[in-house]
């Protein structure tokens, strides 16, 4: 998921436009591949793990629920919208988002 962890910092931190556009379809084309092996593994059993709700599904909820952010719509995977849903049915769930914090020092990038 890093491919879509990476995509959505470029996008919210103003940096996708700097980055080669081969680069940016390459992500892209490895966040679907990603998105598209979970689907398939959640077309099988609710969570990640089996039947019952573990941090497996915490781990990867932290990225693949905000996709979108990253330009990636979700509609065509079912089983990972109705996971999100799951995941968001739980006891206990916060899911109160906070705005991604631009890094003060982000302009000045590593080569």
């Amino acid at each position: 998921m890093a491919s879509i962890a990476t995509l959505r910092h470029w996008r919210l931190t103003g940096k996708l436009a700097r980055r080669a556009p081969a680069l940016v379809d390459r992500l892209r084309l490895v966040a679907h591949k990603a998105l598209a092996i979970l689907d398939r593994e959640l077309a099988q059993r609710p969570f990640i793990a089996g039947a019952a709700y573990t941090i497996a599904d915490m781990s990867l909820f932290a990225y693949v629920h905000r996709s979108d952010e990253a330009g990636l719509a979700l509609e065509d995977y079912p089983g990972i919208v109705r996971w999100i849903a799951g995941v968001r049915a739980q006891p206990g769930f916060l899911g109160t988002v906070y705005p991604y914090s631009i890094d003060p020092f982000s302009g000045n990038e590593l080569p």
